[in-house]
C-alpha cells in the first residue's frame, strides 16, 4: 500500500500547468516555426506578398507569449473560481494492488470519498517531483511526491505500472 496526503491548492494548479506546457511545448514551437518560415518565404520571394509575409511573421513571433498568456490567464480565473482550491482542502489517495481509494475533504464544508479500479486512469506520467494521473484529456489528479505519508515511489510506479502498463503509465 502507497499513500500520500496532499493539499489541493494553487501551487497543485500550478505544476499541472507546468508539467501540461512541457507536453504542449513542442506542438507550439513547430507552429510558431512554420509561421515565420512561411512570413520569411513570402517576404522575400519573387511571387510572393510582403504583406502576407509580415502577417505570417507577426503571428509566428506572437503565437508563443499569447499561448502562455491565455494559459496563465485561465489558470487564474479557474482558481477564482473553484471554491475547492485551497490550502485547507486535503486529499488522501491511497494505492492498493487492485483499487485507488481518494478521500478530499475541506473542513466541514466538503467531503468526497472515491473507490475506484486503476481502469479509471485514462494516462498517467510519474516525474522527479509529481505524479499525473488522468482521468480524462482535460481531468487530472496532481499528486507531490513530496507529500508521501507510507510506501514508497518505486513500489507506486510497479503497482501503476502492472495496472495501466507502459502505454499508459510513463515515468519521465
Amino acid at each position: 500500500m502507497v499513500k500520500f496526503v496532499t493539499k489541493f491548492n494553487a501551487e497543485t494548479a500550478k505544476q499541472l500547468n507546468k508539467f501540461t506546457l512541457k507536453r504542449t511545448l513542442p506542438a507550439t514551437i513547430i507552429l510558431s516555426a512554420l509561421l515565420v518560415i512561411l512570413g520569411i518565404f513570402n517576404v522575400v520571394s519573387e511571387n510572393g506578398s510582403v504583406n502576407v509575409g509580415v502577417c505570417f511573421l507577426t503571428m509566428g513571433l506572437v503565437l508563443f507569449p499569447v499561448f502562455l498568456l491565455v494559459l496563465r490567464s485561465n489558470q487564474k480565473n479557474t482558481n477564482k473560481t473553484m471554491s475547492l482550491l485551497s490550502d485547507e482542502t486535503i486529499t488522501e489517495y491511497t494505492f492498493t494492488e487492485d483499487r485507488i481509494y481518494m478521500r478530499t475533504t475541506r473542513g466541514d464544508k466538503y467531503k468526497s470519498t472515491t473507490s475506484a479500479s486503476y481502469d479509471y486512469i485514462y494516462q498517467g506520467y510519474s516525474t522527479k517531483t509529481h505524479y499525473f494521473l488522468y482521468i480524462s484529456n482535460n481531468q487530472c489528479n496532481v499528486i507531490a511526491k513530496a507529500d508521501l505519508t507510507e510506501g514508497t515511489t518505486e513500489e507506486l510506479d510497479a503497482i501503476l505500472l502492472k495496472n495501466l502498463g507502459d502505454k499508459k503509465f510513463k515515468i519521465k
